[in-house]
């Protein structure tokens, strides 16, 4: 049998591109003959390559594709649609690259480990469009980031995917845009339509994943264009750092002070089914109208919305539901100023916070009740904020489950920090309270799982845990659809509590994937799929990958699905159907 078929097994569900060339990095290369002078982009150097690459036995002598020995000039050789495939190996540089290259969703960027194999970074990669221009359609996939970040400018339509980055250190003042695990800055626009799923980030400096916002002062002012939008994080292990999730500054998407205009109202970021731990300086600090927070579950950390530090207004309609805290508290944050009629509200003006803020389905597991409050609603620590000043009537905490609580306990937060109330004063107040559940019952998780919810919980008077959640649509003209159950538990995230929690292998140089959860490559306009990866062997038919449909031929039928390769298209035996 010939030597290419043994090559051609090994890509068989992996996601580089396959309409483009692949391009190998190979730190082991020493014999690379061929040379030549690059001067392009913001680059000029010497770049050794061959054109004889052989990755079954990785040398450069006998084969037919391109490979380098550094990522750096293989970023700088592609073309839009081209993959970069790293092999297993180490490589210390630091890739800092302006792409005036145009990719699109049909000539994608990708770069990720070889199959079957893991390639470590120690450094960083720092990649921005010349001028204004965006870092569009890229997807990085399958490695490891030592001491280092991933950071883009002006970031749309990019995938994070499989990787492992951690303990890059904080920096020194005026490194924001580098001191972090994944950076996404604001020149020139914020991030749009970026997907990071399946990562493990641990122990990065500021922040595990930073977002800047647009830095618009005022509401109105907002150009959708340039604002921080349509972005979903999912299905991660964030763990330790100053913040695991930071947004930085508030992005507005409700375009005025009261709450009135929706035009943009599903353009929030999506943040659900990840596991974040810990973190030195609140854990998830987050500023951004419409967003929503489901399926999570959050351990010692603060999960703050809004920005107490900044002197603009309190985010409206976020959406916080079917999460599990563990000795962890939510809160709503406006800023200290002891002035209650800041700038953004007319001089004149004795309005009241309305923060259209919705915090349902979520369990509540706090055992040290004297330090940890559940829920603070607009946090203030000057004082200047009291009930008086909230319109309480546009909060909603219902149907949650707290616990160990009983109906005294004063577990809720607010505006001043010493104004606490019980579960059972929030409806006096006017805020919708209803179906909430305090318990000191103590067969809440699965016996021998840390946070798999036992659904089913007796809640009493017959009622179970999986069955009186919120069955609703209600909220943003029925784009979410809310589940009738409490907690992060459903047919679909069993799997996900089972597989989510950080594998030994991972630091085995071994691929991270391991459970069969949706994959997809932009948030905004595919439907997620669940795709189990495992070796298949070809039939006559139509195979989905990532989004798009393989046609298999039948005279290749006997061959395993892994002969997606350059030679095989031009040939006509595979073709995808756009």
């Amino acid at each position: 049998m010939k030597s290419w078929f043994f090559f051609f097994v090994f890509l068989v569900t992996f996601s580089f591109n396959a309409q483009g060339k692949i391009v190998y990095v190979d730190s082991s290369l020493t014999d690379l003959q061929s040379d030549t002078i690059i001067k392009q982009y913001n680059f000029e150097d010497t770049v050794y390559y061959t054109d004889k690459y052989d990755p079954v036995a990785r040398k450069a002598s006998s084969g037919t594709f391109r490979a380098f020995s550094n990522i750096l000039h293989a970023f700088i050789s592609i073309q839009p649609g081209d993959s970069i495939l790293m092999r297993k190996g180490t490589y210390t540089e630091n890739i800092n690259f302006v792409d005036y290259r145009q990719f699109s969703e049909s000539k994608r960027g990708y770069l990720g480990s070889y199959p079957n194999e893991w390639a470590i970074l120690n450094g960083s990669i720092i990649f921005r469009g010349p001028g204004t221009n965006s870092v569009k359609y890229w997807t990085f996939e399958r490695f490891e980031v030592s001491k280092g970040c991933i950071s883009i400018k002006t970031a749309r339509y990019n995938t994070f995917r499989e990787l492992y980055i951690h303990d890059n250190p904080v920096g020194v003042p005026g490194d924001e845009f580098i001191n972090s695990g994944i950076v996404f800055n604001n020149i020139d626009g914020a991030a749009q339509d970026n997907l990071i799923t399946h990562c493990w980030l641990f122990n990065n400096g500021d922040a595990n994943i930073k977002f800047f916002g647009d830095y618009y002062s005022d509401p109105k002012t907002v150009d959708s264009s340039m604002a921080l939008m349509r972005n979903e994080i999912c299905y991660n292990y964030l763990k330790d750092s100053n913040h695991n999730i930071h947004y930085k500054n508030p992005q507005f998407l409700c375009r005025d002070h009261e709450g009135i205009d929706k035009t943009l109202s599903s353009f929030g970021d999506k943040i659900h089914h990840n596991h974040i731990v810990n973190a030195t300086n609140g854990g998830v600090f987050i500023s951004q109208d419409f967003i929503q927070i489901y399926n999570n579950v959050f351990e010692n950390v603060l999960v703050q919305l809004g920005n107490r530090y900044a002197s603009k207004r309190e985010p409206f309609y976020n959406y916080v539901y079917n999460n599990l805290f563990i000795e962890s508290t939510l809160t709503i944050n406006h800023n200290n100023s002891t002035n209650v009629e800041t700038y953004y509200i007319d001089s004149s003006s004795t309005d009241s916070l309305h923060p259209y803020f919705t915090a349902n389905n979520n369990i509540f597991i706090n055992k040290q009740p004297s330090t940890i409050r559940p829920i603070e609603l607009l946090y203030c620590e000057a004082g200047a904020w009291t009930i008086k000043n909230i319109e309480l009537s546009t909060i909603s905490i219902e149907k949650n489950l707290f616990y160990p609580a009983v109906i005294t306990d004063l577990n809720i937060m607010i505006g001043y920090k010493k104004n606490l109330f019980s579960i059972n004063d929030l409806l006096k107040l006017g805020i919708s309270t209803s179906g909430n559940f305090l318990t000191n019952n103590d067969t809440l998780f699965v016996i021998g799982k840390k946070y798999q919810i036992n659904t089913t919980y007796n809640l009493g008077e017959g009622l179970k845990i999986n069955s009186v959640g919120i069955n609703s649509d209600k909220y943003l003209n029925g784009k979410i659809k809310m589940p009738n159950y409490i907690g992060p538990f459903s047919s679909n995230t069993d799997t996900w509590l089972d597989s989510l929690l950080p594998q030994p292998y991972i630091k085995g140089n071994v691929p991270l994937f391991k459970s069969a959860l949706p994959i997809i490559d932009n948030p905004s306009n595919k439907k997620p799929t669940n795709t189990i990866r495992k070796q298949n062997y070809m039939k006559t038919g139509y195979f989905n990958i990532l989004g798009r449909q393989l046609t298999v031929n039948n005279s290749i039928k006997k061959y395993p699905i892994g002969l997606i390769i350059d030679g095989l298209f031009k040939k006509g035996y595979i073709k995808l159907n756009n």
